[in-house]
């Protein structure tokens, strides 16, 4: 009888807390969110499981924007932005690959190799051809960005 008593109160208990509030700073994957009329949520995680993983997509909200908060395990300590109405940046890790994108523009790299510069040597390369006077593009450094493009994209 005992069992079926802690069944139906684990049953009974509410499950996921939320809340609502804004933004007010960022540190690393955490953040302080601010509620009217409640107490200050701080260390709220950007994803409902922390920890040092290799793959990961994180959205980072921007300051004053309104997030929904969830409680992770009834544990009113541990909380996790699940919505938010406006994004700061995104970051997406898988193995060696990363994209960061903010308002600034994207980041792109694969492998060691980073878009930009990749796509900056190419020009550089390209700039290099001298049609009036025959020149001919430098077929092993264009052959060589060709394979470092191919790090990057599928």
């Amino acid at each position: 009888m005992e069992k079926f008593i802690q069944a139906v109160k684990v049953a009974l208990e509410p499950k996921g807390k939320t809340s609502i509030g804004v933004v007010s700073k960022i540190t690393g994957d955490t953040c302080t969110v601010v509620r009217d009329g409640l107490p200050e949520l701080l260390d709220v995680r950007l994803n409902a499981v922390s920890g040092n993983f290799k793959n990961t997509f994180i959205v980072f909200p921007k300051i004053g924007s309104e997030v929904l908060v969830l409680e992770v395990e009834n544990a009113p300590a541990e909380t996790s932005i699940v919505k938010w109405t406006e994004v700061d940046s995104v970051q997406i890790k898988i193995e060696q690959f990363e994209l960061d994108a903010d308002n600034s523009g994207i980041k792109l790299s694969n492998q060691g190799e980073n878009f930009k510069s990749v796509y900056n040597d190419m020009i550089d390369e390209v700039n290099k051809i001298l049609v009036i006077q025959g020149n001919t593009i430098n077929v092993g450094a264009m052959n060589s960005i060709r394979s470092r493009f191919n790090k990057i994209f599928k």
